[in-house]
Formats: C-alpha cells, structure tokens, sequence
C-alpha cells in the first residue's frame, strides 16, 4: 500500500511540475500557411462567403 501511495505521490508531483512557468502563445504553435485565406472557394460564392439560401 505504500508503494502505489508513493507513486501517486510521484506522478502528482511531476504532474504539478509539467504546468508550471510560462503559459504558450498560440502563435507559437499556430502555422499561419495553415489559415484559409479570404477570397472565393470551392462551396462559396464569388465574395468568398458560404451562403446557404439565396433571395
């Protein structure tokens, strides 16, 4: 019992210590030739927006 006790012990303390110091900036992480550029597309009119019903 007191070994699983220290393992939980260990795996909290690390976990604690893994979200620590500086929160990540999304443009970090985000690539921007990933974002969809503006203009038409395959499902969207001539002005680049999907309109589902036309008047």
């Amino acid at each position: 019992m007191k070994t699983v006790f220290g393992i939980a012990i260990v795996l909290t303390v690390l976990g604690l210590a893994a979200c620590g110091d500086k929160p990540l900036h999304p443009s970090k992480w985000v690539n921007p030739v990933d974002e969809i550029p503006p203009g038409p597309g395959l499902f969207s009119g001539d002005d680049g927006e999907f309109v589902i019903y036309r008047e």
